[in-house]
């Protein structure tokens, strides 16, 4: 349940306040968010949002959001945010909770938080997650200057892996403030298991991401119908859907017609957005994850590596992903599958081929994916206890 800042505040445990701004709390995407809060330990959690999705999905931290208000104290609120930069909302519920540090999640909210944490006086911290390091319509150089004052302000700005830890420095932050914290997961909540396909069974290749450019999705399914016409035991399952965005319905259009056009819609299943539970039990019968991620023709990118690279690595799945951002440091060519060039369907369509050419590769491969996120993807043991305490030390 939201909270109303004007009620009495959960009691005490003893820890500092870390509060967390998000613009919606919280989108079942960005469930690694909550995986990040959820596992700190040595802070009390509260989280500032705009709006309110489901929030019973994500328990424990006490949240204030704005759409909680009426309708006039909501336009008040607005109107005050716009001349003096702050929500008196946000303010009034941070000073109630005795906050100690403000964490933003995405660079766009650090912009619109900076202020707050200077009211307040206490520091604040940005993590960043993609879209907001690479893209804008003036490059480069707009990138900068839009983030100029918040990299001079901010206490610290977090990177998802050393990739984006670059990315972030090339766009301003200044280096020793910026920290990689890599976006763990449960590895408890994967069941390890090997894949050990039947010879001369079939080959489950499985796809998972949101319809938007930067997923090589275009690039996926074009490389899998070349390869499945060369070998008859080749199947796919596509995860995802298009939102809202016209850009992303028509990827969606051109993933249809690619599979129409090569003639495998016999082979190719599109399942749409289904729950985590459901994705889980997907990886249990597919042999494969495949995730072609690009650099989008509008300057979009991904933060580190997709998560659910990490997940299907949990469960042992071997892994197809392309040499983009900090997906190498998840996919291993040779060790935990197999590593292509970005935009290069060719090189995918090798690569599935390779796959289905050698099947005894797989157990081994799952084994040491399993392997890396333990050892450098556990939430439980990985958590922003570390950067919190180099923040507040200095």
């Amino acid at each position: 349940m939201a909270a109303d800042p004007g009620e009495s505040a959960a009691a005490e445990d003893g820890r500092p306040v870390a509060a967390h701004v998000v613009g919606t709390w919280l989108r079942g995407t960005e469930n690694w968010i909550w995986d990040q809060i959820r596992f700190t330990r040595g802070w009390r959690p509260v989280v500032l949002a705009k709006h309110l999705e489901a929030p019973e999905r994500f328990p424990g931290p006490r949240v204030h959001a704005l759409s909680s208000l009426s309708t006039p104290a909501m336009l008040a609120s607005r109107l005050v945010r716009w001349r003096t930069g702050v929500y008196p909302f946000y303010r009034r519920a941070l000073r109630r909770e005795g906050a100690a540090l403000l964490h933003a999640h995405f660079g766009h909210i650090g912009w619109q938080a900076m202020d707050l944490g200077r009211e307040l006086g206490i520091p604040f911290i940005v993590s960043f997650y993609g879209v907001d390091m690479w893209q804008h319509r003036d490059g480069l150089p707009g990138l900068r200057a839009n983030y100029a004052r918040l990299f001079a302000a901010g206490a610290g700005f977090i990177a998802e892996g050393p990739d984006a830890r670059d990315r972030l420095v090339e766009i301003g932050a200044p280096a020793d403030r910026v920290f990689v914290h890599r976006l763990g997961i449960d590895p408890q909540q994967w069941t390890f298991h090997e894949r050990r396909p039947e010879p001369g069974g079939p080959l489950r290749v499985l796809m998972a991401a949101r319809f938007v450019e930067k997923k090589g999705m275009e690039d996926g399914v074009e490389a899998f119908c070349r390869a499945a016409a060369v070998e008859p035991r080749l199947s796919l399952t596509v995860v995802g859907d298009a939102r809202a965005a016209p850009d992303e319905h028509r990827i969606k259009a051109r993933l249809h017609e690619t599979v129409e056009r090569h003639g495998m819609t016999d082979r190719v299943r599109f399942l749409g957005f289904i729950p985590l539970a459901e994705l889980d039990e997907l990886t249990r019968t597919h042999h494969l994850l495949m995730h072609p991620s690009v650099h989008a023709a509008g300057g979009d990118a991904e933060g580190g590596h997709p998560v659910v690279l990490t997940q299907a690595a949990a469960t042992g799945m071997p892994l197809l992903g392309t040499r983009h951002c900090d997906i190498p440091e998840i996919v291993v060519d040779g060790e935990t599958g197999w590593l292509v060039p970005e935009h290069d369907p060719d090189a995918i369509a090798a690569a599935l081929l390779d796959f289905a050419a050698h099947p005894e590769r797989l157990p081994e491969y799952g084994r040491r994916a399993r392997a890396l996120v333990e050892a450098k993807y556990d939430a439980r043991r990985e958590t922003l206890d570390a950067v919190y305490g180099q923040v507040m030390g200095r």
